[in-house]
């Protein structure tokens, strides 16, 4: 009986470390298994000082024509699952539906990025290491630098890197994508994409290139992800019983736009607000919910421990 009682010890602080690890949380963008440098210091006061330099402007919504055919934008000052200063997830993913998964295609929105809300403070490092950019910090003057070439706000290429890979330039995702901006093979050719100087800089070139051939940021960001005008849910998550991490994440947009460029969690990693989304069409590749939540790592846990606790019992150990 006293290995049974050591097992149900072991087992119980087994499963709780299994419950919430922050080391091994998965996330939705096209990488997997990233470490966290941890949540940053008082998450919950910064949390609420967004939400009061939110609402002291009437105006911080975006402001543009709406387009015919599509959901209204529905835009609101605070970030929530499906909205955000940048209008609601529906607007963004203008055409695909939200029912019949055969039909309905993606017209993306006609938004430029002059039209943006940006709510995230990339003034300096310093402001970086003091929000959720904390991860960018490091690469505060390469992302500057970048966007000033191509004449776009910072903050643009580090939600990228955010949405991604979490800014962790070690990252290595499906089909082989590298770094911060987990650039494909195919635009690394030649040049070190783990290098975070270089990736940043491949990346700006090749967002300036989507921007030169349609000036709508919500299709450059789109595209930047594996999106197309004409897009159906069907075509979105055709590889989800082949290669389900390469499945087109259809709440990227909204995270995007109404997560890290508000300077907003989009994967609700730290309990401060929720995971930003509506489709999360990649929790059908085994890790559940974002944020650390391990109900994947949970399940086959419990079942070794259960069958371990009935041999001893069994045998009156």
């Amino acid at each position: 009986m006293r290995l049974f009682c050591l097992l149900i010890i072991s087992c119980s602080i087994w499963g709780a470390s299994a419950s919430v690890n922050y080391e091994d949380a998965p996330f939705e963008g096209a990488t997997r298994n990233m470490h966290l440098t941890g949540p940053p210091s008082a998450p919950v006061q910064r949390h609420e000082e967004l939400k009061k330099r939110q609402a002291s402007g009437s105006n911080q919504v975006i402001s543009v024509s709406p387009t015919q055919g599509c959901p209204p934008i529905d835009a609101q000052p605070l970030t929530s699952e499906t909205t955000g200063p940048n209008g609601s997830i529906f607007f963004l993913n203008c055409g695909i539906s939200t029912k019949d998964k055969t039909r309905g295609q993606w017209r993306p929105p006609n938004v430029r990025v002059s039209d943006l809300v940006i709510g995230a403070d990339f003034s300096s490092a310093a402001a970086l290491s003091k929000g959720i950019f904390k991860p960018c910090a490091p690469y505060f003057d390469a992302f500057v630098n970048a966007s000033a070439a191509i004449g776009i706000p910072p903050a643009l290429m580090a939600a990228f890197a955010m949405q991604e890979s979490t800014c962790n330039p070690g990252a290595t995702g499906s089909g082989g994508t590298a770094g911060l901006l987990q650039l494909s093979p195919d635009k690394c050719t030649h040049d070190n994409c783990y290098d975070p100087y270089t990736n940043i800089r491949i990346g700006g070139a090749y967002l300036q290139q989507l921007l030169q051939e349609n000036q709508s940021i919500v299709l450059a960001v789109g595209r930047w992800n594996g999106w197309f005008s004409g897009m159906t849910y069907s075509d979105a998550t055709a590889a989800r019983n082949t290669d389900c991490y390469s499945q087109r994440n259809l709440d990227y947009l909204h995270q995007y736009f109404n997560g890290w460029l508000q300077g907003v969690d989009s994967y609700g990693q730290y309990g401060v607000n929720p995971r930003l989304g509506f489709y999360f069409n990649l929790d059908v590749c085994g890790h559940g919910s974002s944020g650390g939540s391990g109900a994947g790592r949970l399940a086959p846990k419990l079942l070794i421990c259960l069958l371990a606790l009935s041999v001893s019992y069994l045998i009156g150990l």
